[in-house]
């Protein structure tokens, strides 16, 4: 799973980046530090705090699509 910026995880979900921030500090959200001044956050983390179905619905391209469909040609 990649790693999403602060303001695509505030944007989607409608929250303020500075909760994004302050859940990142309060250890509620996982971060990884690209450098000083970019933080990434842990796909993995949302999923512990909201649950996966609202990941799945706020962030599809987190989940790669399933095969065998079962619908073959």
């Amino acid at each position: 799973m990649r790693e999403l910026t602060i303001q695509q995880v505030a944007k989607r979900l409608g929250l303020n980046p500075r909760t994004i921030r302050r859940w990142i500090s309060e250890g509620k959200l996982r971060k990884r530090a690209i450098s000083q001044r970019t933080v990434m956050v842990d796909p993995e983390s949302l999923i512990e705090v909201f649950g996966e179905r609202l990941i799945r619905a706020k962030f599809p391209e987190l989940f790669p699509q399933e095969s065998g469909t079962g619908q073959e040609k």
